[in-house]
């Protein structure tokens, strides 16, 4: 998918985007964003936008509600803002080491932490489906820890009927909409939470 900051780009396709930029969108073009996620994820799902994908993880994480201070597990390997997300919802970041070979989440380092951790937060680096997604999805399930689903290097695409059920059966999941990712539009995020969102815009934070 070619972006504005993509350095392949030419210039025609600059101007394209440029002159777009400035025309108005039909609700059209929204109207069907929201039924592709729809039917992917299904209509549990509270959908909201965010200006950022770290604040869609924001907003997940606010609506769990849970006790302050709560642990969240997030994978060694990933983007400095997930972490900042996190510590910014009062909650404390517990890293789990990665594979190599896989970049993802390692299982058994997974396995010696969960205990400690109330949340557990899945990342498909790349966009690539997680190595262990249905082992750890198993594990949380048993131990009645939260999911949420870090798919910000993923647009909505048609999956097998297992990972369907696991994605639909989480407690949040959020894409970036950032000018690097899959879905583009320069900026903003999406947010898909089984509780509804509901923020204070007085307790707000700015992110820098």
């Amino acid at each position: 998918m070619i972006t504005v900051f993509n350095s392949e780009i030419n210039f025609n396709d600059l101007f394209k985007i440029i002159k777009s930029l400035g025309q108005p969108h039909s609700f059209g073009e929204k109207k069907s964003l929201n039924k592709l996620l729809t039917e992917v994820h299904g209509k549990e799902y509270d959908l909201t936008y965010s200006s950022s994908g770290r604040v869609s993880l924001y907003k997940i994480l606010k609506s769990l509600n849970i006790k302050k201070k709560h642990k969240v597990a997030l994978q060694a390997f990933t983007c400095s803002v997930v972490p900042k997300a996190i510590i910014e919802s009062n909650a404390i970041p517990i890293y789990i080491d990665i594979e190599q070979t896989t970049l993802s989440m390692d299982f058994n380092d997974l396995k010696q932490k969960i205990q400690d951790v109330d949340v557990v937060l899945i990342q498909y680096t790349f966009g690539l489906t997680p190595k262990y997604l249905e082992k750890i999805y198993d594990l949380c399930k048993k131990l009645d820890k939260a999911i949420v689903l870090d798919k910000a290097h993923c647009m909505p695409e048609i999956i097998n009927n297992r990972q369907t059920f696991i994605e639909n059966n989480c407690e949040g999941i959020f894409y970036s909409t950032d000018h690097t990712k899959a879905i583009t539009a320069i900026r903003g995020g999406i947010c898909l939470s089984k509780k509804p969102v509901e923020l204070n815009p007085k307790k707000l934070k700015h992110f820098k």
